[in-house]
């Protein structure tokens, strides 16, 4: 993943989502691009970690992180479309 920084993140819990966002050209217009990463933050011998595995009690905090990634991507896919 590159250096740059997320457009958005959001957390719940140990649970975090970065938003990555890119544009590119398509028929002549540039299109934004999104790609999500979501994973758990954990410690374990002082050393924070991560992971992409969940437990059943924090899968209401997935389930929160994830709606407030589409609708964040979602808004943004509507202010491209009404700019047009």
């Amino acid at each position: 993943m590159s250096q740059n920084k997320p457009a958005k993140s959001f957390r719940a819990g140990h649970v975090r989502a970065a938003i990555w966002q890119r544009a590119e050209q398509r028929d002549g217009q540039t299109v934004l691009k999104y790609s999500v990463r979501i994973q758990k933050q954990y410690k374990k011998d002082g050393e924070y970690l991560d992971t992409n595995y969940y437990f059943d009690d924090e899968l209401a905090d997935l389930e929160l992180v994830t709606r407030k990634v589409r609708e964040f991507v979602r808004i943004h896919e509507s202010e491209a479309e009404n700019a047009d």
